[in-house]
């Protein structure tokens, strides 16, 4: 039994606010700071309940005939973001060819995504069928994200104001902040987390209180995962990380790795030529032997 607040243990010997529905429980004063930081900084109401209301992007043009094992998507879609009609691709082999999502600006990898029947735009399924709107999203103090095709800045390139790495395509924004973005990535982000990285579930701690990534050398995460089990914490910044990438200098996938590749004793990054520290996460090649830090691989696709 933990805090959705602070990650932490709750000792049911001492008071604490839970909700009779779920196993939803907080301690009493983390929730106490909680509203303070939230009604500090949100133009809402402290009576606000947070929901879960969102606005649609896309609109269905033809259905696609599928079996109850193939999932909900769509065939054909119109995005409010794209002037011309989605079609979904379905195959079973992997995506050879360098395609990048245009709302994630990630490479597409595998199948089924989106493709524009009439240019040469692709999209991830989970952003081409992105909401619109999210009304009180927990990582924006409970305001309405809006979705935008291009961040407000010179060059359309935007930091998350969540975990700080810059991004390019979708943002959400808030409408009285001008500078605040959330990119699509945390705007998804589940208040419960497992992840292959590590053996127990994390729980999203929204006061985290200054605690350190165990995966990469970041001090004073906003906000991190705290594992239920053990001490090990997890920044929103790793939790993002793509499982797999692609980079120039490598013609094979590169796969996000969590133990060391070797037991040689000096373990440095292919991109940058630094060292790297064998407890912190990293991207592998295995079959040319291609080691890497996650922001220089990044950085360069």
């Amino acid at each position: 039994m933990f805090c959705r607040i602070c990650g932490n243990k709750i000792n049911t010997e001492y008071a604490s606010y839970n909700c009779k529905e779920c196993s939803y429980r907080v301690h009493m004063k983390c929730l106490k700071r909680f509203r303070y930081i939230y009604e500090e900084s949100s133009p809402a109401t402290s009576e606000s309940v947070p929901n879960n209301s969102i606005g649609r992007s896309t609109h269905l043009i033809k259905a696609l005939n599928q079996t109850n094992d193939e999932g909900p998507h769509l065939g054909e879609i119109q995005r409010f973001s794209h002037d011309h009609q989605l079609k979904l691709i379905l195959c079973d082999h992997e995506v050879k060819d360098d395609k990048l999502c245009e709302g994630c600006t990630e490479f597409i990898i595998s199948a089924p995504f989106y493709s524009c029947v009439q240019c040469q735009f692709f999209f991830h399924i989970r952003c081409a069928e992105l909401p619109t709107t999210i009304e009180q999203h927990r990582l924006a103090h409970y305001c309405t994200l809006t979705l935008l095709r291009r961040a407000h800045t010179m060059s359309g390139v935007f930091f998350c104001s969540v975990c700080f790495r810059q991004r390019r395509g979708f943002a959400y924004s808030i409408s009285h902040e001008l500078l605040w973005f959330l990119d699509i990535q945390c705007s998804s982000i589940p208040e419960t987390l497992e992840h292959e990285g590590h053996q127990h579930l994390f729980c999203l701690a929204l006061d985290p209180q200054n605690r350190k990534c165990k995966a990469c050398p970041r001090d004073n995460e906003k906000y991190v995962f705290v594992c239920t089990s053990c001490d090990f914490i997890l920044g929103i910044r790793c939790a993002n990380l793509p499982l797999v990438v692609k980079h120039k200098y490598d013609t094979h996938l590169l796969k996000l790795t969590y133990a060391i590749e070797n037991d040689s004793g000096e373990y440095y990054c292919l991109i940058c030529e630094e060292k790297r520290d064998k407890e912190h996460w990293f991207y592998y090649c295995k079959e040319c032997n291609f080691p890497t830090h996650p922001e220089c691989v990044l950085l360069e696709t």
